[in-house]
């Protein structure tokens, strides 16, 4: 089967050469890649174990490497619903490489393949949606606190809680925020009332 993925890859991917002028430097089992000042195009395909394929796009001498759909992303490019790059059948694999082929011919017509401004501009991207990531996961491990200091009526911790993330509350959690202020608020004024 990797005869006929090599000689698929090379067919649908040909505009590959014909659009930058890259050349095919490496051909191995499951691996091909093209080159082009300074950038790597890898189509790979494990028909070992997990039978995925993917494109990925690198610049020599960086270690990240952007996957199809990275690519896509950045580009606008829509891919179906649930689209897999797996294939176990050779029959699956030229379906697969075919759509492959065409998702990536679509971001080659909106963006500039083999440029340090898409490169950089990935490596944006990937930036943002790590630092995301980590505030969805932040804001998960808030709410739960949030629960808890709701539970025992801690207006105090609800507030360090709730404000570094305002912009990012449910309805329903700045309802509790604004709660554990007027709470504060009137426990702050009763006690000046005292004095």
């Amino acid at each position: 089967m990797t005869n006929h993925f090599v000689e698929i890859s090379r067919e649908k991917f040909k505009f590959l050469e014909n659009k930058y002028g890259s050349l095919i430097e490496v051909i191995s089992d499951g691996e091909l890649i093209w080159c082009f000042n300074g950038y790597s195009l890898r189509i790979v395909y494990d028909n070992k174990r997990s039978y995925e394929l993917d494109v990925l796009l690198k610049k020599d001498g960086d270690s990240s490497s952007f996957s199809l759909r990275k690519l896509a992303r950045y580009a606008g490019v829509t891919l179906e619903n649930n689209i897999w790059f797996q294939a176990s059948t050779e029959e699956r694999m030229e379906t697969i490489v075919t759509k492959m082929a065409d998702i990536l011919s679509r971001v080659c017509d909106r963006i500039p393949l083999f440029a340090s401004e898409t490169i950089y501009n990935l490596q944006q991207q990937r930036s943002r949606e790590c630092l995301a990531y980590a505030k969805r996961l932040e804001l998960e491990m808030v709410r739960l606190e949030a629960e808890k200091a709701w539970h025992e009526r801690d207006y105090v911790a609800i507030k360090a809680l709730y404000e570094p993330f305002l912009n990012d509350l449910l309805k329903s959690e700045i309802r509790k925020y604004e709660y554990a202020l007027r709470q504060l608020n009137t426990l702050k004024y009763s006690e000046n009332e005292n004095h």
